[in-house]
């Protein structure tokens, strides 16, 4: 019996439908709205709700690929590692031979985005198992706050939301198993990468409900009279930290997944005659092909200049306070490291992106006309993904 059957009966039928690049598209919006609909509970330290992963939500993964439960449980019963369910199973190959796809293809963010799901699939499971009963809040507020035992190196406390928590679980048991996946290839290697994952979460929800237990016990809670004036600087600044993450997230993902409005950009172009809608078009769609590792970083520093820098609320980013102030700022001549860094990486975006589409700027006021356009159509994104849907 071959000890790759998995890979070498499957994954050719997953390898045909993620060749289409609309089937990549399909998969990419429906995580990106599964992510938003569960925002509440992903971008943030929420363990009281349920996160759930529908029958639905894995049928249209199924159709999507195009292959069939009973095709890959079949596949499984002749597989030795088949018969351990609770890891190899329809939904959790599947997602796996993507993840796969995307990294012999070097398409890393696809790649991250379906290890972050693959880990919520996993919380599903293991949430009402480890919390029989729904934890409460004010109790698990003490315990990520005030425990003693939970100290900043927990990754739950340190990510600061379950969404960069399950992205920095699923990136470990990545790097530790893919690169011997390559040559590999075996059934055993995908039942450790798989079963890794779901290891490492069921270890840290452990210890988190160990730690809630010992507060339950004790009487501990957070009381919010009491601890207000406390802790209101540090709840302020943690709240803060938590809505630009998340906002940066949900900006990055809607842009990797959706692109930019051709309309947005015909617009941002038709404001100088030094920028051409199609060759800024050409040097976003360079961005988000090459450079997309930059991109939550870049978002994340224009939304601190606005909050932090510029001492606003980020509640008034849905505003057009916010594109005035942006706009503002990024003009004004700041040693700023947050400035800095923005004009930084918009030149190195504007150098390759122009080079690769066959034009490389040599004027000084091109180069800064698409700097200030390329700027501006992100702020506009960023607004956009603020406002209430």
């Amino acid at each position: 019996m071959s000890d790759r059957l998995i890979i070498d009966t499957l994954y050719p039928k997953v390898e045909q439908a993620l060749k289409n690049p609309e089937n990549v598209n399909k998969l990419k919006q429906y995580l990106s709205k599964y992510f938003d609909r569960n925002s509440h509970i992903l971008f943030s330290l929420n363990f009281t709700d349920k996160l759930i992963v529908f029958d639905a939500d894995k049928a249209i993964l199924f159709d999507v690929i195009g292959i069939k439960e009973k095709e890959i449980q079949d596949v499984l019963k002749k597989s030795p590692f088949g018969k351990i369910n609770w890891v190899l199973n329809p939904t959790t190959v599947t997602l796996f031979l993507c993840i796969f796809y995307f990294d012999n293809h070097k398409m890393e963010k696809e790649s991250e985005i379906f290890q972050i799901f693959l880990t919520c699939y996993f919380y599903s499971l293991l949430h009402p198992k480890i919390f029989r009963f729904p934890p409460n809040p004010a109790i698990m507020e003490y315990t990520l706050t005030k425990n003693p035992n939970v100290t900043g190196n927990f990754i739950f406390k340190r990510e600061g939301s379950l969404f960069n928590s399950f992205k920095h679980l699923s990136r470990i048991s990545h790097e530790n198993y893919i690169e011997e996946l390559r040559s590999k290839r075996t059934d055993k290697m995908v039942n450790d990468y798989i079963g890794s994952i779901r290891t490492r979460l069921n270890s840290l929800l452990k210890n988190i409900m160990e730690r809630f237990l010992e507060d339950h016990r004790a009487g501990n809670y957070f009381n919010r009279e009491a601890d207000v004036h406390e802790e209101d600087k540090f709840r302020m600044a943690d709240s803060t930290i938590l809505a630009i993450s998340k906002l940066a997230t949900k900006t990055t993902m809607n842009i990797i997944s959706y692109r930019f409005s051709r309309t947005l950009i015909k617009n941002i172009a038709n404001t100088d005659i030094n920028v051409h809608p199609v060759t800024l078009e050409n040097i976003l769609n360079t961005i988000i092909d090459v450079f997309r590792k930059d991109i939550d970083r870049f978002v994340s520093t224009i939304i601190e200049l606005y909050v932090i820098d510029g001492n606003n609320n980020i509640k008034t980013i849905n505003s057009a306070k916010f594109i005035d102030d942006c706009l503002y700022l990024y003009k004004s001549n700041s040693s700023k490291p947050r400035v800095v860094f923005l004009k930084d990486t918009l030149d190195k975006w504007i150098d390759e992106g122009s080079r690769l589409n066959g034009q490389r700027f040599i004027r000084e006021a091109t180069i800064y006309a698409y700097r200030k356009a390329i700027f501006k159509i992100f702020v506009h994104s960023i607004n956009k993904e603020s406002k209430p849907t």
